[in-house]
């Protein structure tokens, strides 16, 4: 039997927080952050392992973590209160994913399980082998239909809630992250190594993913992307490169390019009108990015040690979540300045 840790609600210790500001040539200073002030972390939840994912749902009434121990957790904004913790899995869980109803949660990870779950009562309803070893990826595209991908190079298409494979589709090369928009367009991120590096931008309709773009130019395999809302902008970051790169998805042009971190970016993520993008990474920093300006407006090492592994905006823009830790696994949520998400 796994314990249940505490749940520790309220403010950490920020001073470390500062964002440098250039003011005039050759004169930079410390300012006071903006989006992530001083008395904007509301929530900092412990567990005894890292956590590896998160997913708010689509209301954002609830926040789900996926952990290192096999068990995933469910937090109620705006206290983020725990509502349960459930063991799922034998392995850990590397993706979680939430329907646009509300109504179901899939895990999956280590064991190369996916199982369903009523996300309201925590009751389990399904599971389904895919045979595939390590899941790495997944999200759902409509109430029905959920992606998958992994290590084994295949993107699965599953049918909900009877979690069968309705299609699937090679890749080649191991699937590391996935990104959806609500104009049904799928990012591909993998760790593996592609012709020029390409990242594949592909249209999803029923059983069928059909090539839309291909991102030419990165220089390093892309194995974490994001995708804004209105699919518009594609941000990519990988595993043996720091910087991150915006692409524009209508011409498959740079539109920038982000310094990132001082080593691999983990993870990325929109806000709902694609202004500020928030990433983490083996450095255990949090940053938050001017999508537009291409400049650093926040940032902050939250994680006591070990490294930053997801994070997630909220889907009304109002909150901030990131996790990763080691011994203890960390998540911080922060609310967001009014105007960021406006």
């Amino acid at each position: 039997m796994i314990s249940i840790p505490s749940v520790k609600l309220g403010l950490k210790s920020l001073c470390a927080l500062a964002i440098v500001s250039s003011t005039s040539a050759g004169d930079d200073k410390c300012v006071e952050l903006y989006q992530l002030s001083r008395d904007s972390q509301i929530a900092f939840i412990q567990h005894h392992r890292t956590f590896h994912s998160v997913a708010w749902s689509p209301s954002g009434s609830l926040l789900v973590s996926g952990s290192a121990v096999f068990d995933f957790s469910v937090y109620a904004p705006p206290e983020f209160s725990l509502c349960r913790r459930v063991d799922a899995h034998t392995g850990s869980i590397y993706a979680v994913s939430i329907s646009g109803n509300g109504e179901y949660l899939t895990t999956a990870g280590y064991d190369g399980v996916v199982k369903l779950w009523d996300v309201r009562t925590g009751e389990f309803l399904d599971e389904s082998d895919s045979s595939s070893g390590r899941i790495l990826a997944m999200s759902f595209l409509d109430d029905d239909t959920v992606v998958t991908g992994g290590l084994d190079g295949k993107i699965r298409l599953w049918s909900i809630p009877d979690l069968v494979i309705r299609t699937t589709h090679d890749f080649d090369r191991p699937v590391t992250s996935l990104a959806y928009s609500q104009n049904r367009l799928l990012v591909i991120g993998s760790a593996g190594q592609s012709p020029g590096h390409n990242v594949p931008i592909m249209t999803w309709d029923g059983d069928d993913l059909t090539e839309f773009r291909q991102l030419v130019g990165a220089e390093k395999a892309a194995s974490t992307v994001s995708i804004s809302k209105n699919g518009k902008i594609v941000a990519t970051a990988g595993a043996s490169q720091h910087g991150i790169r915006l692409w524009n998805t209508d011409t498959g042009e740079t539109i920038s390019t982000l310094p990132g971190h001082r080593v691999s970016t983990t993870a990325l993520s929109f806000n709902g009108t694609a202004s500020s993008l928030a990433s983490t990474g083996q450095d255990g920093f949090v940053r938050v990015w001017d999508t537009e300006e291409g400049i650093l407006t926040a940032e902050i090492q939250p994680f006591s040690n070990g490294v930053g592994r997801d994070v997630a905006y909220s889907p009304d823009g109002n909150f901030l979540c990131a996790c990763g830790g080691y011994e203890p696994g960390e998540m911080v949520v922060w609310k967001c300045a009014a105007n960021e998400h406006e």
